[in-house]
């Protein structure tokens, strides 16, 4: 007996899969249309007031003043691992885009003046302007070595326990199925036990954690079992509160995990990559991202798929009917207006995953 389930719309029934299928005409078909652009054009105006990056720009000068060019500039956090760079153009102006809230350090450097290193604090969607005056570099110095032992890097404006984590340790976690990658990162923070296929609890709580995209909370469960997963790839950043949970995300107290996705904003040319990937029980694992744009529209692209005979943890080492597959297709596009506070930015992320009920031999 074969039982498959989809999350596609199929429902799994007494060892059979039943799936409904209606057929429109093509003025229905265009209500529908019509009725997922109003819904989109709504869920993206409610990102105004929930959103979890924001945006440092500022001025390069001289000593006398005048704007400066081709100034390096780096956004850092050192808890975290945040490191972004970026060159100031002819009017010395420069911009970090899609920046996660925290505190950062920005390092400036140039040949002949000196070493600028300022404080940033990012909170909100609103741009924060830091302009750096650069003096000319003094020709001798006293200088003065002494060794003491680093000061602890707290944060002092929240009372949140939370761990960060970088797109440059998301790029590098293992995932043993490359279906659960989200699973697989989340339950490396602290306090997350492992479940069976990819499923977790946090401090001995059931479904008490919910996921918080791009400012939009998820109440519901996600992971491989419930829905399509969500992939790591395409997160700039990620948050894990898992202490002292503000309330303003909602009932689900155990743990809120805090995603930023990437953007195309600032990032000029269009850039991409392609992975690809193989391993034991018929495992395969493809796909592709891009992104680019100016200081005001951006676009970010994804899409992956994965098959595997060994998709769930089955409940014997015979592996019997276990197969399942899954696809991702991401998009986001960003529209902001230099010098302004409005943005305009629609996420959209649809998945599928289809596979089988394994089964023992008494099945």
């Amino acid at each position: 007996m074969r039982s498959r389930c989809s999350a596609s719309g199929g429902l799994c029934l007494g060892g059979k899969t039943m799936v409904s299928r209606s057929r429109f005409s093509g003025s229905r078909v265009r209500l529908r249309l019509l009725l997922f652009l109003v819904a989109a054009v709504c869920f993206s105006s409610a990102l105004f007031a929930a959103v979890s990056a924001g945006t440092v720009r500022g001025t390069v000068t001289g000593p006398d003043g005048k704007p400066l060019g081709g100034i390096a500039l780096t956004l850092r956090n050192g808890v975290t691992g945040f490191e972004a760079s970026a060159r100031s153009d002819a009017q010395g102006h420069f911009a970090f885009y899609n920046v996660p809230f925290n505190p950062y350090e920005l390092h400036v450097e140039a040949q002949g003046f000196q070493t600028q290193h300022l404080d940033v604090d990012v909170r909100s969607a609103i741009s924060v302007e830091k302009n750096v005056n650069l003096g000319l570099e003094a020709v001798s110095a006293n200088v003065q070595v002494s060794a003491e032992a680093p000061a602890a890097q707290l944060e002092t404006d929240s009372s949140s326990s939370h761990v960060d984590i970088d797109k440059s340790f998301i790029a590098h976690a293992p995932a043993a199925n490359p279906s659960r990658g989200m699973e697989s990162l989340i339950v490396q923070t602290p306090g997350f036990a492992q479940d069976e296929n990819g499923r977790y609890h946090f401090q001995g709580a059931h479904s008490e954690q919910s996921y918080v995209v791009d400012g939009q909370p998820i109440s519901d469960q996600i992971g491989i079992t419930f829905s399509n997963s969500i992939d790591p790839r395409i997160l700039q950043a990620a948050e894990v509160i898992y202490g002292n949970v503000p309330a303003e995300y909602g009932e689900k107290t155990a743990a809120v995990i805090n995603l930023t996705t990437k953007s195309g904003l600032g990032q000029g040319a269009i850039k991409g990559d392609v992975h690809a990937g193989a391993a034991r029980f018929k495992t395969y694992d493809a796909g592709a991202s891009a992104g680019g744009g100016s200081s005001r529209f951006g676009y970010y692209f994804s899409l992956d798929g994965s098959k595997s005979d060994r998709f769930l943890d089955p409940p014997n080492f015979d592996n019997l009917q276990n197969h399942g597959d899954t696809e991702r297709i991401f998009l986001r596009l960003d529209l902001t207006n230099e010098g302004s506070t409005s943005a305009f930015r629609i996420s959209g992320l649809v998945g599928r995953t289809r596979r089988d009920v394994p089964n023992t031999f008494s099945q």
